[in-house]
């Protein structure tokens, strides 16, 4: 299934369609689990057109197809020159070093004692 197909869809043709991938995505899955499904990929396929249907129906492809009007560009700050606008944006500050204390327990002691007391 494309995404194109889907696009000239009514309400209630994407609910048809979206009922029987459903049905069809149970089927697959009953098989599954039984171990007489010979095609473990279809239930991915199927699972996809689901989600085809489901943005189609939102009405997410209609507004994808139509054309996106251009958006502007933001001009540079007055204040600063271009070359000033560029490096400050693209600079990052170098990360500082953090000193990690490391702590030890103190088990020898504790051995030692064991061994006394043999």
């Amino acid at each position: 299934m494309n995404a194109q197909e889907l696009v000239g869809k009514t309400q209630d043709e994407l609910k048809d369609m979206l009922m029987n991938l459903r049905k069809e995505q149970f089927t697959l899955r009953m098989q599954h689990v039984s171990g007489q499904l010979t095609n473990p990929s279809l239930l991915r396929n199927i699972r996809r057109d689901v989600a085809r249907v489901k943005t189609a129906a939102n009405g997410s492809l209609k507004a994808a197809a139509q054309p996106v009007a251009k958006k502007t560009a933001k001009k540079a700050d007055t204040n600063k020159s271009v070359a000033e606008a560029k490096t400050t944006s693209t600079t990052k500050a170098a990360p500082e070093k953090v000193a990690v204390k490391k702590t030890t327990t103190k088990a020898a002691p504790k051995k030692a004692a064991a061994k006394k007391a043999k």
